[in-house]
């Protein structure tokens, strides 16, 4: 599996692949949602990467639990995404996230999951569409993007479904909303 890699018509048809192939969020209406990892195309993805299996399942595990979280987690004010909306808003919006709180969850757990964050890197390789998404979210403003992206999902999540082009418009929107003011030069003073 591993020579298949280095094939570039293959890496080319696997990038083309939207299906949920590695696991899957669940959220039927009227059912309690739930998350579903597929073993065996995780290993064979995990022999095609060079990467453990344990590595790549829990970078799988992190998406689809992201997913959970960014539609049923409820902010401080006991709010959620609805679920008619959360299914309609763009792939972009809910795979972004999903990708971004996975990138975040994998280099958090260094320490007790080495390999974990490389396996997201290196299966990021070969992914595309909706799942890039997230590479290009204030990408200039890497010291607040956390948190303008937080702001965002909770206003977002008020809403219901959200296109991609909205949720691009209200990330620009409320990112110098919580810019920190310049530092100024103090003044001289003799108090």
């Amino acid at each position: 599996l591993q020579k298949l890699v280095a094939n570039p018509p293959l890496l080319q048809e696997i990038k083309k692949i939207t299906a949920d192939y590695l696991g899957c969020y669940f959220y039927p209406p009227g059912r309690p949602p739930w998350v579903e990892i597929y073993w065996m195309p995780i290993a064979l993805m995990a022999a095609m990467l060079d990467v453990r299996m344990e590595d790549l399942a829990v970078v799988t595990l992190a998406h689809e639990l992201a997913h959970g979280y960014t539609h049923l987690g409820r902010d401080i004010d006991g709010g959620s995404w609805d679920t008619p909306g959360f299914a309609k808003t763009a792939p972009e919006v809910k795979e972004g996230l999903a990708q971004l709180y996975t990138d975040v969850v994998t280099e958090k757990l260094a320490s007790r999951q080495p390999g974990a964050h490389e396996a997201y890197l290196r299966f990021l390789e070969m992914q595309s569409g909706p799942y890039l998404a997230h590479q290009e979210w204030l990408k200039d403003q890497p010291q607040q993007r956390a948190e303008t992206i937080r702001f965002t999902l909770l206003a977002a999540r008020t809403k219901g479904q959200v296109k991609h082009d909205e949720w691009l418009a209200s990330l620009a929107e409320t990112s110098p909303k919580l810019r920190k003011p310049a530092a100024t030069a103090p003044q001289n003073s003799l108090f």
